[in-house]
């Protein structure tokens, strides 16, 4: 399945400070992303059932007013022919943390998908 995905900078985006690396970089510098998009298909009681993960531009470039689009490709092979809710959402690859969302929460729900 292909997802693709358009996105706007609202404002600033808070992320650590970066520091210039090396490339590749010295096996003491730490070069994970730091921020991430993620799309999901969820199951009925909201289980992850498959996924994607990554981020094409560089962060450290966005200013508010970018708008940019997303590709991913969500392997289905192991996932079975029914009505699932399909979500995205931004986080952190260094840490885990997803970033909340205006509104609440931390996912926004792109709707029903069916195989």
């Amino acid at each position: 399945m292909e997802v693709v995905s358009g996105w706007r900078v609202a404002r600033d985006l808070d992320l650590p400070p970066f520091h210039l690396l090396s490339k590749p970089p010295a096996p003491d510098e730490d070069d994970t992303p730091r921020l991430a998009i993620f799309v999901q298909l969820l199951d009925g009681s909201g289980q992850r059932v498959a996924g994607a993960d990554g981020l094409s531009v560089d962060p450290y470039t966005l200013r508010p007013g970018d708008a940019f689009y997303q590709r991913f490709v969500v392997d289905l092979a192991e996932v079975p022919p029914v009505s699932y809710r399909l979500t995205a959402g931004l986080y952190d690859p260094a840490t885990g943390d997803r970033w909340p969302i205006e509104g609440g929460g931390d996912t926004v729900d792109l709707g029903e998908w069916a195989r």
